[in-house]
Parts: structure tokens; C-alpha cells; sequence
């Protein structure tokens, strides 16, 4: 059932900035309303990205992506395994991972499956 803005941002600790690019992200119909389930991954996701954002800078530097990715796969990843991640995630291609960049990557995959086959180094 969808949620309020407001029923959310008190369940979950984000901001009003962090909560309105996580109701942009999903294109609520009503934009006020939301899954609950949905808000709940991007609100970790938010949670993730501040966490190894090291200089507070907002966005991911390769090492604090190759931290996320390492927590998140549980294995540390290669030098080229990140650079292509980045690829993946900088989907303004500006060369910084924002918080938008990263939800998006995370949990919203079928936004940039549409990149991947341009980036990937893995592809023959």
C-alpha cells in the first residue's frame, strides 16, 4: 500500500532533499505517494552512500565505490570491476557518482541496463 511522504520520512531517517530524489526516482503516479517497500531500499541506499562518503563531499570518489561495492558483494573488487561500475553508475557522465546515480544503480537497474552493453569490458 503507498505511504505518505510524511508517513515515510518519519519511519526512515532521511532528508526532504534525499526524500524528494528518492520520490523522483520512482515517478510516483501521486507524488506524494509511494511504496513503503520501495522507499525502504532507496532509504538504505541513501544510508549506504553516506556511510563510505569519506570527504563528505555528496559524491563517490573510485575508493568510496569500491568500498560499496565490496559491502555489497561481499568480495573485493578488481580495479577494472570498479571503473566499470562507475561507467555503469555516472549516468550524467559527469565523473561524480551522486546520490540519485547510486539509488538508481542499486535499485533500479532497468534505468541503465540500457549502458551497460557500451561500458562493459566484460563483453567480447
Amino acid at each position: 500500500m503507498p505511504l505518505l511522504r510524511e508517513e515515510l520520512m518519519i519511519k526512515c531517517t532521511v532528508t526532504t532533499e534525499e526524500s524528494d530524489i528518492i520520490f523522483k526516482l520512482f515517478e510516483a503516479k501521486n507524488a506524494d505517494l509511494v511504496y513503503e517497500s520501495d522507499y525502504d531500499k532507496a532509504a538504505r541506499a541513501v544510508a549506504s552512500f553516506k556511510a563510505v562518503d569519506f570527504d563528505c563531499s555528496h559524491t563517490l570518489e573510485p575508493r568510496e565505490i569500491k568500498t560499496l561495492l565490496w559491502l555489497c558483494n561481499g568480495e573485493e573488487p578488481t580495479e577494472q570491476r570498479v571503473k566499470y561500475e562507475q561507467a555503469l553508475m555516472d549516468l550524467d557522465e559527469n565523473g561524480h557518482i551522486e546520490v540519485s546515480e547510486w539509488i538508481t544503480y542499486l535499485i533500479l537497474p532497468e534505468k541503465i541496463s540500457s549502458k551497460e552493453s557500451s561500458v562493459s569490458p566484460f563483453n567480447s
